[in-house]
């Protein structure tokens, strides 16, 4: 008698420990979609994010492109001078890592 109730504890401790792998086959699974959708969500807003800076910065540049042209048109001589005294300064700071 003692024999068939260890086996039915046994059996029942088996069945229970199927019960409970089971269960938590079924979280991890469920944890790692939640994480994958996570993953997904995140790498989506990343690049909408860089898009609306890069088309920010091309707007930016373009303005830049403009203002500096209407500069140079404005006042030729001074624009020179200046386009000379930076090709001047990277020039000297060039050679002077040598």
């Amino acid at each position: 008698m003692v024999k068939s109730d260890i086996g039915d504890v046994v059996n029942t401790v088996e069945r229970k420990i199927d019960v409970l792998a089971a269960s938590l086959g079924k979280l991890a699974k469920s944890m790692g979609e939640s994480a994958a959708s996570t993953a997904q969500g995140a790498a989506k807003r990343a690049g909408t994010q860089i898009s609306d800076i890069g088309e920010q910065l091309h707007y930016k540049s373009r303005r830049a492109q403009r203002s500096i042209g209407r500069s140079a048109a404005e006042d030729p001589i001074a624009t020179v001078l200046l386009a000379a005294a930076f090709g001047y300064g990277v020039g000297y700071l060039l050679h002077r890592r040598r």
